[in-house]
């Protein structure tokens, strides 16, 4: 995840990597736990991180983070009233908050894709160096590729032996039609290999 850390700072771009969204092709290929790992990583070497849960259908990083889901993402987008300083909430993690997802909404996708979207993002910007975005998976639900237009890089995550390679040329079609950068994919839980051995026989 340091490594990761490193490319995403280092990628020669336009403009330097604010704000990121993770997903997936489809469902339980480990995007939201690389959110929290990469998070974590950014947030131990100083920079102000939020989480945002904008999985508004299966939440799970509270439960990860072991925090309220009482105020968070649903609420703000519900009601302009409700502010950034209202919802964000500390983890055990130094220099790393989460806005939590919040209320349930009937129509997540609308939501996403809203003026007020838009003014949440600028508040979190106000507050925080390095955002990251945990989205639905790209195939199952419109979200992702809604909200891959509001950031400045996706990160997509495959998983070994699980992810269809049909899959992953859908979601990469689907982010190229919506204009999204792609800062690259993760191969997650990958067989260990020679190239492991090698590195393995290095360390030591």
């Amino acid at each position: 995840y340091r490594i990761l850390r490193s490319r995403i700072r280092l990628k020669p771009a336009d403009k330097t990597t604010h704000s990121m969204m993770v997903t997936s092709s489809m469902p339980k290929e480990g995007k939201s736990v690389t959110v929290a790992n990469l998070a974590t990583v950014f947030a131990q070497a100083n920079y102000r991180t939020v989480i945002v849960d904008a999985d508004l259908r299966h939440p799970v990083l509270h439960d990860v983070f072991n925090v309220s889901n009482e105020a968070g993402l649903g609420d703000m987008l519900s009601s302009p009233e409700v502010k950034v300083e209202d919802c964000l909430k500390n983890t055990s993690v130094a220099n790393l908050q989460i806005l939590t997802s919040g209320m349930p909404l009937l129509d997540p996708s609308e939501r996403l894709g809203s003026k007020r979207m838009e003014e949440i993002l600028a508040e979190l910007r106000n507050v925080a160096e390095i955002i990251i975005f945990d989205t639905p998976p790209v195939l199952v639900f419109a979200d992702a590729i809604v909200l891959s237009r509001r950031v400045d890089g996706v990160i997509v995550v495959i998983q070994a032996g699980k992810t269809k390679r049909a899959a992953l040329t859908q979601t990469l079609f689907d982010l190229q039609n919506a204009n999204a950068n792609l800062l690259g994919s993760i191969f997650n839980q990958s067989p260990q290999s020679d190239t492991f051995s090698v590195n393995k026989a290095y360390m030591q």
